[in-house]
C-alpha cells in the first residue's frame, strides 16, 4: 500500500469520515506532530555533513555565516584609537564612554553596566583617571583587564605637588606600549589572524617612530617659550617633546588649584601661549591671555572630533594614512606650534 495511503488512514479518524470531514482528529494533529519534529531533526543532522561533502567537492572551506569576533571595551577616545589602529576588523571594540564625555567625573548608568559585562576583555587607564570603573573591574578575572597605568615600562612626567597626570596616552611611547600589550594579550583569542594583528603593529610603530622625529624636530625651536595650561593634562606631551609650561590653573583631576599657587602664577612674566579644554571657562582665559598679550588655543587632549576612520584622499597610498591616534597627536602639535609661535 502507497504511503501516503497509511500516512492519511492513520491521521483521519472514523468518526471525520461518517461526517463527510476530512479534518484530522486529535491523535492525528499529535501525528503530525511527530512526524514534522522528526523530519527537522533528520535534516539538522544530514546538513553539516553535506556541508563538509560540498566542501570537500569544491575544496572549498564552508564557513558559517555568522562569525563571532571578541568583544574588547575600551574606557576612553584615545584608548579607542590605539586599539582600532592594532587591532582592525579582527575584534568589535566598543567604547564606554560618549567621545565628549570627561572621564574624571562620570557616573556609570544601567547600560553601561551591561556594556561592561558583555566583553572578553577591558582595556581602560586606571582608577586615578576613570574612577567609576574601580569597583567593576575589580571584580574580574586579571587577565580579562588592561590597566594602562599599571604596565611595565610606560613613562611617567616628573611628579608634581598636585599628583601624577594620568593622561598618558599623549606620550606616543606610552601609546605604543599599550599597542603592544594589546596585541599580546588578544593574540591569546580564539579566531583571530595573528598575522594580521603582527602587521598591523608594525605599521603603528613605524607610524610613530616617523611622527616622533618630525615632531621633535618641529618643536625645537620653541622649547623656551612660556606656557600655561588650564588642566593639567598635557604634561606626557610637553615634556617629551622639550617643552616647559609655567604651570596649571586646574590638576590633574580637574580640580582648581590654591589661592596662594594661582597667585604665583599670575606673577609670572614672558607668557607666550595660554591652552584651554573644550570644556574650560574660555572667557576666563581669554582675559588672562590678553593681560600677558598671549595666544589662547584650545586643544581636546581625548580627541573627541577626530574621526577613527576617514576615506583614503585621492593619489594617497591606503597603507600609509595616518591612524586616528597620530591624526589626534598631530592636532595637539598644531596648536601648540601656532599657539607657542604667537600665531
Amino acid at each position: 500500500m502507497p504511503l501516503y495511503i497509511v500516512v492519511k488512514t492513520l491521521l483521519f479518524s472514523e468518526s471525520s469520515r461518517l461526517q463527510g470531514e476530512d479534518v484530522p482528529s486529535i491523535s492525528g494533529w499529535l501525528l503530525i506532530g511527530l512526524l514534522a519534529f522528526s523530519l527537522l531533526i533528520g535534516l539538522a543532522s544530514v546538513a553539516p555533513a553535506a556541508m563538509a561533502s560540498a566542501g570537500e567537492k569544491t575544496g572549498i572551506e564552508l564557513k558559517p555565516a555568522i562569525e563571532v569576533k571578541p568583544v574588547i571595551l575600551t574606557s576612553i577616545k584615545p584608548l579607542t584609537m590605539i586599539a582600532t589602529a592594532v587591532l582592525g576588523d579582527q575584534v568589535e571594540i566598543r567604547q564606554l564612554l560618549p567621545d565628549q564625555e570627561i572621564p574624571h567625573h562620570y557616573a556609570l548608568r544601567v547600560s553601561d553596566r551591561r556594556l561592561f559585562d558583555q566583553n572578553q576583555l577591558v582595556l581602560w587607564i586606571g582608577p586615578e583617571l576613570e574612577t567609576f570603573m574601580g569597583a567593576l573591574v575589580a571584580e574580574r578575572e586579571p587577565r580579562s583587564v588592561i590597566t594602562a597605568a599599571e604596565l611595565n615600562g610606560i613613562v611617567w612626567p616628573e611628579a608634581v605637588e598636585r599628583g601624577r597626570d594620568y593622561h598618558l596616552w599623549l606620550n606616543p611611547d606610552n601609546a605604543l606600549l599599550i599597542a603592544r600589550n594589546l596585541v599580546q594579550r588578544v593574540g591569546e583569542f580564539s579566531g583571530v589572524n595573528k598575522a594580521v594583528l603582527k602587521a598591523r603593529l608594525q605599521k603603528f610603530e613605524d607610524e610613530i617612530t616617523t611622527f616622533k622625529q618630525t615632531l621633535s624636530e618641529r618643536l625645537l625651536p620653541l622649547k623656551n617659550n612660556k606656557f600655561i595650561v588650564d588642566h593639567d593634562a598635557f604634561r606626557h606631551f610637553t615634556e617629551t617633546f622639550g617643552l616647559h609650561g609655567a604651570g596649571y590653573l586646574r590638576d590633574s583631576s580637574g580640580l582648581e588649584i590654591g589661592a596662594r599657587a594661582r597667585a604665583k602664577i599670575m606673577s609670572h612674566e614672558g607668557i607666550r601661549c595660554v591652552i584651554a579644554e573644550p570644556e574650560s571657562r574660555i572667557d576666563r582665559l581669554q582675559d588672562l591671555a590678553t593681560k600677558w598679550k598671549a595666544k589662547l588655543a584650545i586643544i581636546d587632549p581625548l580627541g573627541a572630533e577626530v574621526m577613527l576612520t576617514r576615506e583614503t584622499l585621492p593619489n594617497e597610498d591606503s597603507k600609509r594614512s595616518s591612524s586616528a591616534y597620530i591624526r589626534m597627536l598631530s592636532g595637539v602639535t598644531q596648536a601648540f606650534y601656532h599657539c607657542l609661535r604667537g600665531e
